[in-house]
């Protein structure tokens, strides 16, 4: 309905995973329907051994 995600990687993290469109399922606020976009980059350990925390990057798409 709105198009190409215009970010396909996370700006809030650096990890590989690519940003992932939903839609919202709940009427909470009003926002059933709406689409938005997550990072689905869970915990990880980082190169350098430094532990990455689950991003909890989102926003909505309009």
């Amino acid at each position: 309905q709105y198009g190409p995600v215009p970010l396909t990687r996370c700006p809030d993290c650096p990890r590989p995973e690519p940003l992932k469109r939903r839609v919202s399922r709940t009427d909470e606020n009003g926002n059933l329907g709406r689409e938005f976009v997550k990072c689905l980059s869970k915990t990880m350990v980082g190169r350098d051994g430094k532990i990455l925390k689950k991003c909890t990057h989102f926003e909505w798409m309009d």
